[in-house]
């Protein structure tokens, strides 16, 4: 089996839905706050 680099292995989706994932396990008040503030930006455009 081949070896993934570092930067193959970012571009991979998997590898990006888990890096998300642990992301929003780590900060969700962070995530939530992000939403709220897209949703008010895109509300006011």
């Amino acid at each position: 089996m081949q070896q993934c680099t570092g930067a193959t292995r970012r571009e991979h989706p998997l590898y990006r839905a888990l890096a998300e994932h642990d992301k929003r396990q780590r900060h969700p008040d962070t995530i939530e706050q992000a939403h709220t503030t897209f949703a008010a930006d895109q509300a006011n455009t």
